[in-house]
């Protein structure tokens, strides 16, 4: 926060004029009343580092939030999965349906059900 900026010079430049704005801040600086708040004002170093840390952990968190959203949903496609497996194995036992055909109808309701892709047959 105490800091002035100062862009690198080599002193083979008689064009160089860093040191000069680097004076006139100097001089700014006897002159006012806070040295800390000149410069803050000046350069906003704490205000920039403060809003890079907020916007960091505004992304980290709603990273964290689309991760839990999508696990909650692939836990309930696999629910809904297992419950309609479950009731059209009931259903199928029960009409005599041969097991070929009963893992095509299975295969196709899963895909169905599933939101991370399709079953493999």
């Amino acid at each position: 926060e105490n800091s002035i900026v100062v862009s690198s010079w080599f002193g083979d430049d008689h064009e160089e004029v860093e040191l000069l704005d680097l004076l006139n801040v100097l001089e700014h600086c006897v002159a006012c009343d806070s040295v800390p708040a000149f410069l803050a004002e000046r350069y906003g170093f704490a205000a920039f580092l403060e809003a890079q840390r907020a916007a960091s952990e505004a992304a980290r968190a709603a990273a964290a939030a689309a991760a839990a959203a999508a696990a909650a949903a692939k836990a309930a496609a696999a629910a809904r999965a297992t419950a309609a497996a479950s009731y059209l194995g009931e259903v199928e036992d029960r009409d005599g349906t041969p097991e070929s055909q009963r893992q095509t109808s299975l295969t196709a309701l899963l895909r169905a059900c599933t939101v991370t892709g399709p079953v493999a047959s």
